[in-house]
């Protein structure tokens, strides 16, 4: 009953951000009360390995500084999101994909949505040039994102959704080794857990 409770609970959170198509997925949630290192390990241990990464585990405070970059209620709807993908060139935002503007495709997200990552870089479901963020914002709030490398990749994912998560990474992957652009980029991944479960307790909490 109790992670019923929990499911539900977030299944709200993102129906009140208009997340229909993660809410026809959410039977790929995982309920979790905590940050668990193991849950975390195990994800990237089973990540293909011909694709090289760093893991970055996010904080509450850095999630909460991510959202205030745009202030614009929409910007800030996405950057709420719990899957995210940001190609940058340079400074630039160039390719910009959220969980809400994939529809759903089974149990999951198709990422490859009217061929988005049949390109390099993926089309951008979003118009970059409208959103005020770019690399530098993101470099001050996680130190580990360096690199000259053309383009740098950022991934937000949780192992509460590990199935979306995991298909949002091997679509990067695969895109990048179809296009040859491997050593052109540098990936970065970084996992959300902690926000999302504070974002529960909060909501466990008022509704309690």
């Amino acid at each position: 009953m109790k992670n019923k409770t929990v499911i539900l609970l977030f299944a709200s959170a993102f129906l009140f951000t208009s997340c229909q198509a993660l809410f026809v997925a959410f039977v790929g949630i995982r309920p979790m009360e905590q940050f668990d290192r193991g849950k975390y390990e195990a994800f990237i241990d089973k990540l293909p390995k011909n694709v090289p990464f760093t893991s970055i585990v996010g904080s509450v405070e850095q999630s909460l500084a991510v959202i205030e970059f745009d202030t614009a209620k929409q910007a800030q709807h996405n950057l709420y999101q719990p899957i995210q993908i940001l190609y940058f060139r340079g400074e630039k935002l160039v390719s910009y994909h959220v969980n809400c503007m994939a529809p759903a495709k089974g149990f999951g997200l198709n990422w490859n949505y009217d061929g988005r990552f049949e390109v390099f870089p993926p089309k951008s479901p979003l118009n970059c040039d409208s959103i005020n963020i770019n690399l530098a914002q993101y470099q001050r709030v996680y130190p580990e994102i360096t690199g000259d490398e053309d383009y740098i990749i950022i991934v937000y994912w949780t192992n509460v959704l590990p199935k979306v998560s995991r298909s949002a990474i091997k679509t990067v992957f695969n895109n990048l080794e179809e296009f040859n652009q491997v050593g052109n980029c540098r990936i970065y991944l970084i996992n959300d857990d902690q926000f999302l479960i504070d974002n529960m307790n909060e909501k466990s909490s008022t509704n309690s």
